[in-house]
């Protein structure tokens, strides 16, 4: 039997371009630090992290910089999806100059990864629709014969 996948997830984050900026009374750069600290301490270490959704609270530049950061020093692979308080052409830049992946599709183990982002350019609305789930993830998988979706 294959050792299992350990997967790490962090989600809304929302970090500033200030660090001591307070989201409802909570340095969120002080929080996420502390999450950072355990996620060192894990034994054994998880096989990927993502990262999901509201990252930066202001969308600026220099909090997906402090992100990227705080990530540099843990050697397993980093994955990102964008929320709603984020800007995801921003990310794409800052992160791709790091060791935090794009990509949105992904396989590890006998597991395959998609990132879903279900926002509209207009980062307000959803307008996310599938006509045929099976046959969308069929072509996202290509040679995987099962996967688990789950809402």
């Amino acid at each position: 039997m294959p050792a299992p996948l350990i997967v790490a997830q962090i989600t809304d984050t929302h970090l500033f371009a200030d660090p001591t900026q307070e989201l409802y009374g909570i340095q969120t750069a002080q929080s996420l630090q502390a999450v950072l600290v355990y996620v060192q301490q894990l034994n054994p270490q998880p096989d990927l992290l993502l990262l999901t959704g509201d990252l930066s609270q202001d969308m600026s530049p220099k909090s997906y910089q402090q992100l990227s950061n705080y990530l540099a020093p843990f050697s397993f692979p980093i994955y990102w999806l964008p929320g709603n308080h984020d800007n995801p052409n921003i990310m794409q830049q800052i992160f791709n100059q790091g060791e935090i992946a794009s990509s949105q599709s992904f396989s590890r183990e006998n597991w395959h990864f998609l990132l879903l982002d279900l926002l509209h350019e207009s980062r307000r609305v959803c307008q996310f629709k599938i006509e045929n789930p099976s046959n969308q993830i069929q072509a996202q998988t290509k040679t995987f014969s099962a996967v688990t979706v789950a809402p």
